[in-house]
């Protein structure tokens, strides 16, 4: 088993559990817009793992995947107080824990009167959008240290952007040479803004040096704002599409526990925990994902002599784009133009996934 303290995750730039985890030998991480969101142990498929949050099971909800893979970017760092990794099943664990388990404690009452303020802003010159996060911590004992206390909160707000281009190829053809061809190039622009909101809370009362109980309460969020404009140029069948999609991907987690500890003997303990964790996702503003795409039909120039639009390096001539300046050239007769545009295809989403876990021990 590997410990990662918290002392160590704030020496870092890491803004969520994952990214977190990543610094832990044998762990890696994949990222959705530069993000860190799952987490694979020693190599093993997403899946494989078993995640927890104060030794419990995490429910698992999200629109990728009905797995039991966990969308970590949910988790904001500051909230964690620190991570066990274990890369091999031990007695106490579920048997499914293949690869391995993570366990994420979040952070309790401290010993003394703490008070941490955190706050930092950015510029994203792509999305030409500003970006800032803060958190506060306040955690202090009471009643000659019986009653020991901790509140938390923490946003990130940001966005983030990207313009990229897809291109496909006419593999399929059995002429050598043509098989080169590109059947579509695609322009994609995207624009998201993602923000991350957390609360937690926990609380300590000690009766005596043999006897106390515990609270821990934690609420999450992630909200995925995404706007999509997709521009599609077949060269084959002469056409050009437009797509357009819009969603608010919400994802939220909750996480509750009370627990106590008695020691009667040196011999004799008891230990016990009932808690609650529930994650939810579901589309919000509007609450289903529609996506329209129109199209039109086109003329293209700088094709090669066999009507194929190819890169230079694989023409048969030499005539076609370069691999960093590709453009589809459309001929000066043709104009993309909403009055020759129409509708084509309208695909509406809905979905609404809720999964939960309670354990008594």
């Amino acid at each position: 088993m590997e410990v990662l303290a918290a002392d160590a995750i704030g020496k870092l730039p890491d803004r969520n559990a994952a990214e977190a985890v990543q610094r832990i030998q044998g762990v890696s991480i994949e990222r959705d817009q530069g993000e860190g969101r799952y987490v694979s142990v020693r190599g093993t498929p997403i899946q494989w793992s078993a995640s927890l949050l104060n030794g419990n099971r995490l429910p698992s909800a999200s629109l990728d995947y009905a797995d039991r893979r966990i969308q970590m970017d949910i988790f904001p760092s500051e909230m964690i107080q620190y991570v066990q990794l274990s890369k091999a099943i031990t007695p106490d664990m579920e048997g499914d824990a293949i690869g391995g388990s993570i366990n994420f404690i979040t952070k309790a009452a401290p010993l003394k009167r703490t008070l941490h303020i955190n706050a930092a802003g950015g510029y994203n010159g792509q999305s030409q959008r500003g970006s800032y996060n803060s958190s506060i911590l306040f955690g202090d004992r009471v009643a000659q240290g019986k009653l020991g206390y901790i509140l938390s909160a923490v946003i990130w707000d940001r966005t983030a952007a990207q313009d990229r281009y897809n291109l496909n190829y006419d593999f399929s053809n059995s002429n050598a040479m043509q098989a080169f061809s590109i059947t579509d190039l695609q322009l994609r622009d995207y624009i998201a803004r993602r923000r991350t909101l957390g609360f937690n809370g926990g609380l300590e009362y000690a009766f005596n040096e043999r006897h106390k109980i515990m609270a821990k309460g934690l609420y999450s969020e992630y909200m995925d704002a995404q706007r999509v404009r997709e521009n599609y140029f077949y060269f084959n069948t002469k056409t050009a599409t437009i797509t357009t999609r819009a969603a608010d991907y919400h994802t939220s987690l909750y996480s509750g526990e009370l627990s106590g500890q008695s020691s009667f003997s040196e011999r004799f303990g008891l230990d016990w925990a009932l808690s609650m964790d529930k994650s939810a996702f579901k589309f919000m503003d509007p609450d289903y994902y529609p996506m329209a795409t129109f199209s039109q039909k086109v003329d293209y120039d700088g094709l090669a002599p066999d009507g194929k639009k190819y890169l230079a390096m694989d023409s048969p001539d030499g005539t076609g784009d370069y691999i960093d300046h590709i453009l589809p050239h459309l001929a000066s007769t043709t104009a993309i133009s909403a009055e020759a545009m129409k509708l084509t295809q309208v695909v509406n989403i809905r979905s609404k996934i809720k999964n939960a876990t309670s354990v008594l021990e």
